[in-house]
């Protein structure tokens, strides 16, 4: 599957992202269950997603593999009840996200940064590789 940037989101996501942005001028970085993962604004408008005909915890449980793969230097974050990740990754942080959309549906978010800014490259290798994990463990 293609990786597609996508700035919207939603469901409840995108009405506490649209809530947190409303009550403040600039974004407030909200944790997901203390974890460290975070719904900003940049993550919403730069996530790469990609959307899977399969149930939430099944992606979950391939995607949460991948990243403990790909992450060399650092160990992950991971929020298995959230179904949330954070890794660092060829020198820039990725957010991964994997959201239940309907019954056997679902879709993964990743966004990341590097050097303090979006970086829609690392975010889309991330991607892909995920997807490659997602897709051998049908």
């Amino acid at each position: 599957m293609k990786a597609v940037p996508r700035t919207r989101i939603g469901g409840a996501a995108a009405a506490l992202a649209l809530a947190v942005c409303a009550s403040l001028a600039s974004c407030l970085a909200v944790a997901a269950s203390g974890v460290g993962i975070f719904v900003s604004s940049e993550f919403i408008d730069n996530a790469h997603v990609i959307h899977y005909d399969r149930e939430a915890g099944d992606v979950w449980t391939a995607v949460r593999a991948a990243t403990l793969d790909l992450a060399l230097d650092d160990a992950p974050v991971l929020d298995d009840a959230a179904r949330t990740a954070e890794l660092v990754i060829e020198g820039g942080r990725a957010a991964i996200r994997v959201e239940a959309t309907g019954a056997k549906r679902c879709r993964l978010l990743v966004g990341a940064r590097k050097f303090g800014v979006h970086n829609a490259g690392l975010a889309h290798l991330v991607l892909v590789k995920l997807d490659d994990a997602v897709s051998v463990g049908k």
